[in-house]
């Protein structure tokens, strides 16, 4: 091999290995980036799991599934939809009508 062979071999291997070490500190960052992501959405949403079931408490205790029912509906008529729909699903009530 000439001389110019080995300087070029020499600069391919040095570039392959910059390459690798930045390719290794790009995955590091992804890495720790992705673990922050994580820990911020865990703390969020055990705050938001607080809110949002004493949210569902205070509906749930507000809501009387007889005030939903429809009236019944004579035969021949047609049934009437103008009362307030329920905020939850009830199965029962659904039966019911």
């Amino acid at each position: 091999m000439t001389p110019e062979e080995l300087e070029r071999k020499k600069k391919k291997e040095e570039k392959a290995k910059e390459k690798e070490l930045k390719k290794l500190k790009a995955a590091e960052k992804a890495a720790k980036f992705k673990q922050q992501q994580q820990q911020q959405s865990d703390s969020s949403s055990a705050s938001k799991k607080k809110k949002n079931s004493s949210r569902r408490d205070a509906s749930a205790a507000d809501d009387n599934p007889l005030d939903y029912e429809d009236p019944p509906t004579p035969f021949g008529q047609k049934k009437l939809l103008s009362s307030q729909m329920a905020k939850q699903y009830n199965p029962t009530v659904v039966e019911k009508s």
